[in-house]
């Protein structure tokens, strides 16, 4: 509630949430609540008949919750065994409705956060720079929307990532890295995307799979873009070799960056690898950007005639 994330079991590298089964609220004040029985038949709670019960007003043995009448059970007034949730008996399914009761929390997400500032107008390219056509697109951690999941992008699709955001003239990968289960990002993982094949690639334990660092795209007839003197490849460059638009710093890779050895947009600092970050912390949100590319499911197949 604290972050608004949510846990969704399956977009997790190991398919799981961790959820609290019981939680014990104090008025100030108020020391917790401890069991008068030894510790191996510990009860927690008033009018509990049985043994290691957490709850109130519990008939049988290790039910955490209130009014089970049974074993084992979590959650309020089951009756049965082993059951987890609110107001069952015996075998019957769970289902959502029955985990809202009267004591449910009702909160009320806090307003969104403000979308990034607005770029400042370009500057005159320096000296030096400036020979790259205008037309061409530089993207740096280019990222697709599938199904509402976001994914990096697999090198194999840069010619269609660039056909389908308008660039005819085809597409060169100058970086693209080996992604693992915990690299570059340690909190979450990150799939990647084949968007002629609409296949993710997973990577986990030693497996890995290749994604697009850099993708520059080119209108149609338009030669790629090469480095300068210094080299820089893009427009608008303040130091030596970036690889992109507008970075001030040395070594970037992507656009608008203040910094070093930075991979991604709009980033300041050195060596991060994200968009919009000033800390090596990267947000699962700050992949999406206004450039991440929308892929809309397939229509299902007609019927047979």
């Amino acid at each position: 509630v604290d972050s608004w994330d949510v846990c969704v079991p399956c977009d997790r590298y190991d398919c799981s949430c961790t959820y609290i089964r019981i939680i014990e609220c104090l008025p100030e004040g108020v020391e917790r609540c401890e069991s008068w029985y030894t510790p191996f038949w510990a009860t927690i709670g008033t009018g509990n008949n049985g043994f290691n019960n957490y709850g109130n007003y519990n008939l049988g043995d290790d039910n955490e919750g209130n009014g089970n009448i049974g074993n084992s059970n979590v959650g309020n007034n089951n009756t049965g065994e082993s059951i987890i949730c609110n107001n069952k008996r015996g075998d019957s399914p769970c289902t959502i409705a029955d985990l809202h009761t009267s004591e449910t929390a009702v909160v009320v997400p806090r307003p969104p956060s403000p979308p990034p500032p607005s770029p400042p107008p370009f500057p005159s390219p320096p000296p030096g720079e400036g020979g790259c056509d205008p037309g061409i697109g530089f993207f740096a951690l280019p990222t697709v929307e599938f199904a509402s999941l976001v994914y990096l992008l697999d090198p194999k699709s840069a010619v269609t990532f660039c056909r389908l955001k308008g660039y005819g003239g085809g597409a060169h990968v100058p970086y693209a890295y080996k992604m693992y289960e915990h690299w570059p990002f340690d909190d979450y993982r990150v799939f990647t995307m084949d968007i002629e094949a609409l296949e993710p690639c997973i990577p986990q334990g030693a497996h890995s799979c290749q994604v697009v660092g850099m993708v520059q795209c080119m209108p149609t007839s338009v030669p790629q873009c090469q480095a300068n003197k210094d080299g820089n490849v893009g427009t608008g460059n303040v130091g030596k070799n970036n690889y992109g638009n507008y970075n001030i710093g040395n070594s970037n890779i992507g656009n608008h960056n203040t910094g070093s050895d930075n991979l991604g947009s709009w980033l300041v600092g050195n060596k991060l690898i994200c968009n919009y970050a000033k800390k090596d912390d990267c947000p699962q949100s700050f992949l999406r950007t206004d450039e991440t590319l929308n892929i809309s499911p397939p229509p299902p197949p007609s019927p047979p005639p």
